[in-house]
């Protein structure tokens, strides 16, 4: 993945740089890894994913230094993807650029949010894989997510870890940010 391919796609810097963004915590690409896939020097990476992307400057903070992702995989996915981005710009694709596109949206997860607040609905199981998803994108505390979805954090914590037989890895990911917030949470009451 060069650049060059990048440059082409999104002639603007500010597009550029929050698309790489929304790549990186969409797939859990750690700052050495994208500076790396990308030739990007790592600082004026930081930098411009900040300057352009503000309203998400706190979740990347968290994904570069607590990503939890392997990053070879990490890495893989977010190449494919802008491979797959890429073809489909060359051959002037409408309908594949938009698909491709959605993947970097959060519109799943707040057709959940608004169905939710409007409805007060049970949520089925898929609703709860879309919250958890849209909480590992962000390194979202459980706390967070229950207030954000206007959801019983309990419950939901619950009905995720029923999940774990058919979706080990995202409930994985989902106990590693409990452990996470509860070590953070513990060291502050502390004082440390």
């Amino acid at each position: 993945m060069k650049i060059k391919g990048l440059n082409q796609m999104f002639p603007s810097e500010e597009k550029r740089y929050r698309f790489i963004a929304k790549c990186a915590l969409t797939f859990g690409v750690r700052l050495d890894e994208l500076s790396t896939i990308l030739e990007i020097d790592k600082d004026e990476l930081y930098r411009k994913v900040q300057i352009y992307y503000p309203e998400k400057r706190t979740s990347l903070d968290l994904l570069f230094k607590h990503g939890m992702k392997k990053q070879s995989q990490a890495k893989g996915k977010f190449i494919i993807y802008c491979d797959k981005l890429y073809l489909a710009c060359k051959k002037n694709d409408k309908q594949s650029i938009k698909e491709l596109l959605e993947i970097l949206n959060d519109s799943k997860a707040m057709e959940v949010k608004l169905k939710h607040e409007r409805f007060n609905e049970i949520l089925k199981d898929s609703d709860i894989i879309t919250i958890l998803l849209f909480q590992i994108k962000y390194m979202m505390s459980p706390t967070i997510v229950g207030e954000f979805f206007g959801i019983d954090r309990t419950g939901y914590s619950n009905r995720v870890r029923k999940l774990e037989d058919k979706y080990p890895e995202l409930v994985s990911d989902f106990n590693y940010l409990c452990d996470f917030y509860n070590k953070y949470h513990n060291k502050t009451e502390r004082g440390l």
